[in-house]
């Protein structure tokens, strides 16, 4: 179970995804903690419309322009979308392909990393992961399930 110790109730598996992303993953990236600038195409990949992308929601609600590589499917931010604008607009409205901006590659993140950015997250980040990995198809060495998915 998900617990949000910072406002005592309960934090099921979605809003656990919002407050990693929005928040966590975010703060990260500005503060160049986490994420490895990098070309990301504008366009959505394969998995975008598979389960997998559709369970994990197509943007991360945040004005930071960033993208995270879970497991090949990459989620962009509100961020990315308006520098893409930005730069469609600067360039007389030509059609803006990829952008460099900073990614998260999921995998390769560390619980030293939840925990300089947020220890309220470290519980519970090793059941997300594992979901995550459940989500995209991979054995995971045991059924889980979330409680109030």
């Amino acid at each position: 179970m998900l617990t949000e110790r910072h406002s005592g109730g309960i934090m099921d598996f979605y809003e656990y995804l919002e407050f990693f992303e929005s928040q966590l993953v975010a703060n990260g990236v500005k503060c160049g903690e986490i994420g490895k600038e990098e070309l990301v195409s504008v366009r959505s990949g394969r998995l975008a419309a598979q389960n997998f992308g559709i369970r994990l929601g197509q943007r991360i609600n945040t004005e930071t322009p960033f993208a995270i590589d879970y497991y090949g499917y990459l989620k962009k931010s509100d961020g990315f979308y308006s520098l893409v604008q930005s730069l469609a607009k600067a360039h007389s409205g030509s059609q803006i392909k990829s952008v460099v901006v900073p990614v998260v590659h999921f995998a390769a993140l560390k619980i030293e990393h939840i925990m300089s950015l947020s220890a309220d997250l470290v519980t519970d980040f090793y059941l997300f992961k594992q979901r995550v990995l459940q989500l995209r198809g991979f054995k995971t060495g045991g059924e889980f399930r979330w409680e109030q998915e």
